[in-house]
């Protein structure tokens, strides 16, 4: 099977939150490309759905990093998510 991936990932582990809709939940980034970001949330709420749109927000001392960002895949805890736009927090 050929790989479909544009970008290469590195694993990490790092506390992120994922911000959908009015909801906030904490999360861990389990990898990371230039593309997109597959993240672990311990009860994944039902109401995110493929497409959806969303925020993740994740330090990167002194600032913050929020992106804008599309789910792609969903899996029991995990959701995959690409990348729209990143912005830098003060």
């Amino acid at each position: 099977m050929a790989e479909r991936r544009k970008s290469k990932r590195f694993d990490t582990e790092q506390e992120v939150l994922l911000y959908h809709g009015l909801s906030k939940y904490l999360g861990k980034l389990n990898n990371l490309s230039c593309s997109g970001a597959l993240v672990s949330v311990a009860a994944l709420p039902r109401l995110i759905e493929l497409g959806d749109m969303c925020f993740l927000a994740f330090a990167a001392k002194p600032e913050a990093i929020l992106c804008s960002c599309k789910v792609v895949h969903l899996l029991e805890t995990h959701v995959g998510l690409q990348f729209i736009e990143a912005e830098a927090q003060a």
